[in-house]
């Protein structure tokens, strides 16, 4: 069995139909032909009933097409990443989410660019739990991540100035006058929180929880300019990190008593060598952190 005998019974079981494939694999009709029979001699097992408008698998053919797809995705990512770390290879998939993107990654990514400009950085917008996970998967080469500790040893990580939380609200809020607010002062508020696969979200509410406050949450949004407009026309608040809206517009931040300061990251998988595009990103970040 070899895997482009795979690839092509897959394209087979795609359309159910020789010629279509032939057509797609740009191959000739007896060439597929010759390919299922030669799988079906070697499992000794049919693959295909043949019907008169068409193939259709068998038992064994769909439990050959199920296994086949496993073997040449694990084959399509074992490419991708030892092309990674080929010299031809300039590109860094970064996880970056919404508010520390705009609160570490402008800078960071100008004196990157600037550096090497022959590296692709390729952002995909995802929130920190989502981030964590794509980083073990081997989906992102390394990923902006915020969090309250300090992360486990199965990421490698450098640090950034932690930052606040901050309720964001319209200055015709009652609330605006206030000094602060504690969680409580907001929990008939209407919220616009971000993503639910964002630690910011994840973190509130867990706070709200243990402090038995059920929060009146409007929406979930992983879009900062839909929760600024939410804001100034009143018609929600917002928890999100300091800087991260201008306070102009008619937008008061308020500090939020009782939470604690949240840690910033850049991490990657520590279990897996990193490639050298990202490690220059690494470096850079670790000059940033200090």
């Amino acid at each position: 069995m070899k895997l482009k005998q795979l690839e092509y019974f897959q394209v087979i079981c795609k359309y159910n139909n020789i010629t279509r494939a032939a057509e797609e694999l740009h191959v000739s009709q007896p060439s597929l032909s010759s390919v299922i029979r030669e799988l079906e001699d070697e499992f000794q097992v049919p693959l295909f009933h043949r019907l008169s408008k068409g193939l259709v698998p068998t038992k064994q053919g769909q439990i050959l097409l199920e296994e086949a797809q496993l073997v040449l995705g694990q084959v399509k990512h074992l490419t991708e990443r030892m092309q990674a770390f080929g010299a031809g290879s300039q590109r860094i998939r970064l996880g970056t989410p919404p508010m520390m993107a705009t609160l570490i990654f402008p800078r960071l990514l100008q004196t990157f660019n600037a550096r090497h400009p022959d590296i692709q950085l390729q952002m995909m917008e995802h929130g920190s739990l989502a981030n964590r996970r794509m980083l073990l998967e081997g989906e992102l080469d390394a990923a902006l991540v915020s969090d309250s500790a300090a992360p486990p040893s199965t990421f490698g990580y450098c640090e950034f100035p932690p930052v606040r939380i901050c309720f964001y609200v319209s200055e015709r809020h009652p609330l605006a006058a206030q000094p602060y607010v504690s969680l409580e002062d907001t929990k008939k508020v209407p919220l616009a929180l971000l993503g639910e696969d964002s630690f910011l979200a994840d973190f509130m509410t867990r706070h709200f929880q243990e402090q038995g406050i059920s929060p009146s949450i409007l929406l979930h949004t992983s879009q900062l300019a839909t929760i600024r407009r939410l804001i100034e026309s009143d018609a929600a608040a917002a928890f999100l990190f300091d800087q991260v809206l201008e306070t102009s517009g008619g937008i008061v931040k308020l500090p939020v008593r009782g939470l604690p300061l949240i840690r910033m990251f850049l991490m990657w998988n520590a279990g897996e060598a990193v490639t050298p595009a990202a490690r220059k990103l690494i470096r850079l970040a670790e000059d940033f952190s200090r």
